[in-house]
């Protein structure tokens, strides 16, 4: 797999990071598939070309977080910015936000019942965030950090639940806050939600949300365990 093209994204490249911040990489590579590679605390989300474009013509949500804040480390054939300046930001993005809302309701739906916490909110903050960022896209001012979505919603309890992705135990009052703020800012039929993780894997599946179906699955895989990976 040849890069050809490298950028650091995230809270590193808006210079609004501590010491425990990951490091976020992009990376467009010559490889035929999507992959994304761990090493300790740094991530490299790894696309070829081709789908690059196709994420980005189609406004997807993480291409949006990429071209407008990532820092280019790497890009001697110009790919980036060929993924850059194809970008076109959706009308709407509702998918987005029910997908995430049905994701953390269906956590929350079974807050009591799980083994790796840390897991867990780390998962509720991801779909807190997705929700907040397509609302901020779709006013036509997207936004990405904690501080900027504080402001944009005038609400200062979204500081705290962001601040969950760091909270390795079972933390009951923000799981209260979590459900009032999913209800309020994002979309979902709470009522077609099954209660049952297996019934969940199912209605996922069928519904076509990916991050919804792994994360469900990475639970059921390890009922017995400790670990989610």
């Amino acid at each position: 797999m040849a890069i050809m093209s490298m950028a650091l994204y995230g809270s590193r490249a808006r210079n609004d990071h501590t010491l425990s911040s990951d490091t976020d990489l992009f990376a467009i590579t010559n490889d035929d598939r999507y992959r994304m590679v761990f090493h300790g605390a740094t991530n490299v989300a790894c696309y070829p070309f081709d789908l690059a474009m196709s994420r980005a013509e189609g406004g997807d949500l993480f291409f949006l977080h990429i071209v407008r804040e990532a820092v280019v480390i790497y890009d001697p054939d110009s790919s980036f910015d060929r993924v850059r300046s194809a970008f076109k930001l959706r009308p709407n993005y509702n998918i987005d936000i029910s997908r995430a809302s049905d994701l953390g309701f269906a956590l929350l739906l079974n807050i009591e019942n799980f083994k790796n916490y840390f897991y867990i909110n780390k998962r509720l903050v991801w779909c807190l965030r997705t929700i907040l960022i397509a609302l901020s896209a779709e006013r036509g001012t997207p936004v990405f950090s904690t501080k900027e979505l504080v402001s944009m919603f005038d609400d200062e309890d979204i500081e705290l639940l962001l601040s969950a992705k760091r909270e390795p135990g079972y933390v009951p009052d923000v799981y209260k806050i979590f459900k009032q703020k999913i209800a309020l800012y994002g979309k979902t039929n709470f009522a077609e939600i099954p209660n049952d993780f297996f019934g969940q894997l199912r209605y996922f599946t069928e519904q076509g949300n990916s991050m919804a179906k792994k994360t469900i699955y990475s639970i059921i895989k390890n009922l017995d365990g400790n670990d989610y990976t």
